[in-house]
C-alpha cells in the first residue's frame, strides 16, 4: 500500500485532484501540499496497522489507547470504536469521514458565514478543506503521531524513541542533569482515608524507582507570576516549546554539529480550566517565539466529550474559537502579557 500511494501522489501526481498546475496561486499552492501530506499520512495508518509501534505492540493498539476518550465534537462516541479492526477503520474514513465534513461545512456555511459571504464556492472549499486539508486540532494531532510511528518503524525503532516513556525520560534526564520535575525516591507509598477502618480507604503504590509501575512527585504549584493569569483552583500549567533540530543532518553531511543547530520554533501556555486536574483541560494560548508576547488562546477540549447527551443540540461546541483573549473562568486578561525571562526558558530548552 505504501508503494501504491507513493506513486500515485508523488511520481504520478496529475492523477491526484491535488495536482500542481501553473496559475496556482501561492494559498492554492499551500493547500495542495498539505492535501497530498494529509491523504498520504492517513494511508500509512494501514500500512503501519499491525506492525509494531514504539510505545505498543502494534500502530492499531497505540491508536485505540489514544483515542480511548477522543469523540468527533457533537458525537459523544469514542473514536477507539472505529478502530477495532482495519476494514472498520477504512470504511469509517472512505465513507462516514466525508458524510461528516459535508454536515460540518453545511454548519459553517449556515452559521459561520453573512449571508454575502454564501456561495457555492465558499461552500466547495470548506468542504476541500476538510475532507482533503483539516487544519483542526485533533488532524495536525494525528498527522504528527502518525509520522512519528512511520519514523520509528522504518528506523527500526530508535533508542530515542525511550524517551516517550515517563519513567524513561526522568530517570535519564536526572542521570544526564537535565532539569526534569523531581521525583521521589522512597520504594513506595501508603496513602491511607483519614476516618475509615477495618482495613478500607488504604492503597500502597510501588515506586517505578523499585520497580513499581508508579512515578511518585511532590505536587508541583504555578509560580506566583502563572497565578496572576489563573482562577484560584487551576492545576499546574505549563508552557510547551517546539524545537526543530538539524544536528544529525549536519553530522552526517561531516559539519560541526553546534547549539545554533537547534532552534525554538513556537511555544504555547496552556492554561488549565477552575477545577481541573491537568492542564490537558486548558485554554491553549500562542506566544510569539521572538518576543515572549502571549498572543490569542483556543482550545481543544471539545474533542474530549464523550457521552450520548454531547449528541444534543447545542450541548458541545463543534468549533474551536480561535480569539480567546480572556481566561473564561475570571474572566482575567491573558493576551498581551509578557512572559518573564521568556528569552532564558527558550535557551534552557534549546541547550538540554
Amino acid at each position: 500500500m505504501k508503494s501504491f500511494v507513493w506513486k500515485r501522489l508523488v511520481q504520478y501526481p496529475n492523477t491526484f485532484c491535488s495536482a500542481f498546475r501553473d496559475g496556482d496561486d501561492a494559498e492554492r499552492l499551500e493547500f495542495k501540499k498539505y492535501a497530498r501530506i494529509h491523504c498520504y499520512s492517513l494511508a500509512t495508518a494501514f500500512y503501519l496497522w499491525n506492525k509494531p509501534h514504539y510505545r505498543k505492540g502494534s500502530f492499531r493498539e497505540d491508536l485505540a489507547d489514544n483515542l480511548r476518550n477522543v469523540a468527533i465534537p457533537g458525537t459523544g462516541v469514542p473514536l477507539s470504536l472505529v478502530v477495532l479492526s482495519k476494514l472498520m477503520a477504512m470504511s469509517f474514513l472512505l465513507f462516514i469521514v466525508p458524510v461528516i465534513c459535508w454536515i460540518a461545512s453545511v454548519h459553517y456555511y449556515l452559521f459561520k458565514l453573512s449571508a454575502d459571504e454564501r456561495t457555492p464556492k465558499h461552500f466547495v472549499d470548506e468542504f476541500n478543506k476538510r475532507v482533503l486539508a483539516p487544519d483542526d486540532w485533533f488532524s495536525f494531532w494525528r498527522l504528527n503521531c502518525r509520522l512519528a510511528a512511520l519514523h520509528s518503524y522504518l528506523h527500526n525503532n530508535p533508542k530515542g524513541y525511550e524517551m516517550e516513556n515517563k519513567w524513561t525520560f526522568l530517570e535519564e534526564g536526572d542521570k544526564m542533569g537535565v532539569p526534569v520535575s523531581p521525583f521521589l525516591s522512597t520504594g513506595g507509598i501508603v496513602v491511607k482515608h483519614r476516618n475509615e477502618e477495618g482495613g478500607m480507604g488504604i492503597h500502597f503504590f510501588k515506586n517505578a524507582t523499585a520497580g513499581g509501575d508508579w512515578i511518585i512527585q511532590e505536587r508541583i504549584e504555578n509560580s506566583a507570576w502563572v497565578s496572576t493569569l489563573l482562577p484560584k483552583n487551576a492545576p499546574l500549567s505549563t508552557f510547551r516549546v517546539i524545537t526543530q533540530s538539524r544536528s544529525s543532518i549536519n553530522w552526517h553531511k561531516g559539519k560541526n554539529v553546534s547549539l545554533s543547530d537547534i532552534t525554538a520554533l513556537s511555544c504555547v501556555f496552556r492554561a488549565g480550566r477552575a477545577g481541573a486536574a491537568t492542564d490537558h483541560d486548558s485554554i491553549l494560548f500562542d506566544i510569539d517565539p521572538k518576543t515572549g508576547t502571549i498572543l490569542k488562546g483556543t482550545t481543544n477540549a471539545h474533542w474530549y466529550r464523550l457521552g450520548l447527551l454531547e449528541a444534543l443540540p447545542g450541548r458541545c461546541p463543534w468549533r474551536s474559537s480561535h480569539h480567546t483573549t480572556h481566561h473564561p473562568d475570571g474572566d482575567i486578561l491573558v493576551e498581551g502579557n509578557q512572559v518573564p525571562d521568556f528569552k532564558n526558558m527558550l535557551e534552557l530548552v534549546e541547550k538540554r
